[in-house]
């Protein structure tokens, strides 16, 4: 990066992380024994503590019989040193996040406070950091250095006052050494003698270490730390000249679309729930479709499921009708599937192991077959590989039919998938996709090829509104002769809450 990069992410960083007064810790362990320190782990026997002298110790848990907090600036310490005790229980953290395209550290140090949106880091310069839990998108456990140094210039003496309960007790001076130092006072903020209000503080501490730890053991998993997130919108799309989203029954106009994402936070469970009308690039067309969708992903695994509520509310007038289509015209919709897969890294495998796809055919008179209508439901089976990045996404899928007659009488019902999608979300407020879909279908002697490419963009107007939209084009051809050339478009606003 160059010099005015780094300005501009100094800045960045001062809004997406805070400096905080630093909480030190009185930690009584006797009427008038105490270390003062930073608290950096905790587990079920031990506190391990960085004391105010530079020492990195343990100190057994139910030893602690007070606990006294004291706000400071910063730690009044230069040097760190790891005793024998704490080397394999303490690690530092390196966090990195997407700034400009690029993932880069930002931090490191200790994780020392918690809370649900923030974690607060004592960073190598002694300082107390509040980073956003949504701008780690890397972070990495490293062993503390036996030795390291702060680049603190301590230059006052602290005196820390005791607790009015435990006001009768010697006092020591911390910090310079100097004897022209100046001295300050140090008031505790709050003291807690409870023994069980202190192994809730200390057990809550332990179960944020832990978080931390699935962080670095589950990142392996997820691509970006953030697959789906807490946006919730709602809109409707405006669609033109429809082949397979919609049919004499089924409306894909007008007809609103509610999109709920969730997430427990950087690689944690994560959903979405899409209900209206809308594209979807797992359908075996590019068009907006009436749908029940839920997708979901939890480490390594993830799974879909998606339903046409039209197939329930109109029943039997979900299947295609004759004058859906034209002479020589084969169309394919999708009514129901279930998907599940597996992630590692920047890549996945999926699996539909059902999908029940709705046919129509109206062949033209020329056609081999019967002239007439005809129609039916047929299952169909899908895999995919997908990579995904901070920058982009690309996937592609391959789908078969399942059925295979089993007498010479029955009539066979083809159909082969091939679906490339790919989508460029590195731009802060555009996101571009383009898909590439071929059908190759037929009934009985009929068969017919399908080509379409379409392109779509969703730019954020600002953070209440987005506008959507996506154009087509479709090359179908039959065995009866028949060809055509369509153009689709649809328009969509959305309101974000």
């Amino acid at each position: 990066m160059n010099c005015f990069s780094r300005i501009v992410l100094v800045i960045l960083l001062l809004c997406g992380k805070t400096a905080l007064a630093l909480d030190l810790k009185g930690l009584y362990t006797s009427a008038c024994t105490r270390e003062i320190g930073v608290i950096l782990n905790v587990d079920p026997v031990n506190i391990y503590f960085l004391n105010i002298k530079g020492n990195l110790v343990s100190i057994p848990r139910y030893d602690v019989v007070g606990l006294a907090s004291y706000p400071i600036n910063h730690i009044p310490i230069n040097k760190v040193k790891l005793s024998e005790s704490t080397k394999v229980a303490i690690d530092s953290y390196i966090v990195r996040t997407n700034y400009q395209n690029e993932i880069i550290p930002i931090i490191e140090g200790w994780p020392v406070g918690f809370s649900k949106d923030k974690i607060a880091f004592l960073d190598k310069d002694g300082r107390e950091v509040a980073i956003q839990r949504r701008n780690i998108w890397e972070i990495e456990a490293v062993p503390t250095e036996e030795e390291s140094t702060f680049a603190n210039d301590v230059v006052f003496k602290y005196d820390f006052i005791h607790p009015v309960s435990m006001s009768k007790c010697p006092r020591t001076l911390e910090g310079s050494t100097s004897d022209l130092a100046k001295k300050l006072e140090v008031i505790p903020q709050e003291f807690v003698s409870d023994p069980v209000t202190i192994k809730r503080g200390l057990d809550k501490f332990l179960d944020e270490h832990k978080k931390i730890k699935m962080y670095v053991r589950s990142q392996k998993f997820y691509p970006i730390p953030e697959v789906y997130t807490l946006d919730v919108s709602l809109g409707f799309w405006a669609t033109i000249a429809s082949r397979y989203g919609a049919s004499t029954n089924r409306t894909n106009n007008g007809a609103p679309i509610l999109v709920e994402e969730f997430s427990t936070g950087p690689f944690g469970y994560q959903h979405i729930i899409l209900t209206g009308a809308a594209p979807n690039n797992m359908l075996i067309h590019e068009e907006p479709q009436t749908q029940l969708f839920y997708r979901f992903k939890a480490d390594y695994f993830h799974a879909a499921i998606l339903l046409d509520p039209n197939s329930i509310l109109v029943g039997r007038k979900y299947e295609w009708q004759a004058n859906d289509m034209e002479n020589g015209d084969l169309r394919i919709v999708e009514q129901f599937f279930l998907e599940a897969g597996l992630d590692f890294g920047h890549f996945s495998l999926s699996y539909v192991p059902l999908a029940n796809v709705v046919y129509g055919l109206r062949p033209a008179k020329t056609s081999k077959l019967k002239e007439g209508f005809y129609s039916g439901f047929e299952p169909l089976s899908k895999y995919g590989l997908a990579y995904n990045s901070h920058l982009f996404k690309i996937d592609a899928v391959y789908g078969n039919d399942m059925y295979t007659p089993n007498d010479a009488l029955s009539i066979d019902y083809k159909l082969k998938l091939y679906r490339i999608n790919a989508e460029y979300i590195g731009l802060k407020k555009y996101r571009m996709g383009a898909s590439f879909i071929r059908k190759e279908s037929g009934y009985d002697t009929f068969t017919a090829e399908s080509t379409t490419a379409a392109v779509y963009l969703d730019y954020e107007i600002n953070y209440k509104y987005r506008v959507k939209g996506f154009a087509s084009y479709e090359r179908y051809t039959s065995s009866d002769s028949v060809a055509g050339n369509y153009l689709k478009s649809g328009l969509a606003m959305s309101l974000v809450f």
